[in-house]
């Protein structure tokens, strides 16, 4: 199943809006197929809404959780404080399914390790204080070269691998 989102704003009101949406559309493919447990990946923001998701609705089992690309403490710059956005989430952590699995996949612009043209470094790392302790598993990877990009993230043969090698693909 594929969900993407019209509202792609980095507040916190479409993170809340997009969590609800997510929450419907897993219900309705649910109605369909009464799947128990399951894998998800999320890319950008996407990350943000599946975490605030998991921490309102732990009714499916994800086994693993790959995140990409994904700005926890959203518009921040390196160095910049927690957000009312990543509070927010460490905050819900508690909720998360123990049991899972979290890979945080970061990118970085070729020459510049400090963002991915889009999200901070540090802002791609502050996922470490949502999941780390909460999860069974979490570790950070990282995306290098064109692949590292965010624009090319989601489509790039470096994630391709990732997935593979973590989902069993």
């Amino acid at each position: 199943m594929t969900v993407s989102f019209q509202d792609i704003l980095w507040n916190d009101q479409a993170v809340y809006s997009n969590a609800a949406g997510l929450e419907n559309a897993i219900e309705a493919y649910r109605a369909k197929d009464p799947f128990q447990s399951a894998d998800i990946v999320a890319h950008s923001n996407g990350g943000n809404v599946v975490t605030r998701y998991m921490e309102t609705d732990n009714s499916v089992n994800f086994h693993n959780f790959i995140s990409v690309g994904t700005p926890y403490n959203m518009r921040a710059t390196n160095g910049q404080p927690a957000t009312d956005m990543l509070l927010s989430l460490v905050a819900g952590a508690d909720r998360l399914n123990h049991n899972m699995n979290v890979i945080n996949v970061i990118g970085s612009a070729i020459g510049d390790s400090s963002t991915d043209t889009v999200v901070s470094r540090d802002s791609a790392l502050a996922g470490s204080h949502i999941f780390y302790g909460n999860v069974t598993s979490f570790s950070n990877l990282y995306l290098t070269g064109n692949d590292g990009v965010h624009p090319n993230q989601a489509s790039s043969e470096q994630l391709a691998q990732i997935l593979s090698t973590h989902l069993d693909l």
